[in-house]
């Protein structure tokens, strides 16, 4: 996961948050755990993105936090992650009102 994607995938996250059935950010988001884990393992610069990341998923509070969030292949290489957001700011009983929810979110992803 490259630097580049890393953006990408906070940028996304960003742009979800803007609907406005989603009040707030992911209460865990792996990307920015695994770059604060970075910034505080100062001995870890000047690995690669895979070595910085085998060591951090390899992080036992790591495991239990992400371990269901991080599909990795037999070398721990990432394959795909997901990030959890909460639509807390709509009326679940309102069927018209989660219909919106989902074609706003669909806007994002386009």
């Amino acid at each position: 996961s490259s630097e580049d994607i890393r953006t990408q995938m906070k940028d996304f996250v960003t742009d979800l948050t803007t609907i406005d059935e989603i009040s707030d950010g992911p209460p865990f988001f792996w990307v920015e755990d695994f770059e604060q884990y970075i910034i505080d393992n100062p001995n870890l610069e000047g690995m690669t993105f895979q070595e910085q990341f085998e060591i951090f998923f390899a992080e036992d509070n790591v495991q239990k936090q992400y371990s269901e969030d991080i599909a990795v292949d037999e070398n721990n290489h990432i394959i795909t992650s997901r990030v959890t957001l909460y639509m807390d700011n709509i009326d679940n009983e309102d069927v018209e009102e989660l219909i919106d929810g989902l074609l706003n979110q669909r806007d994002v992803c386009e």
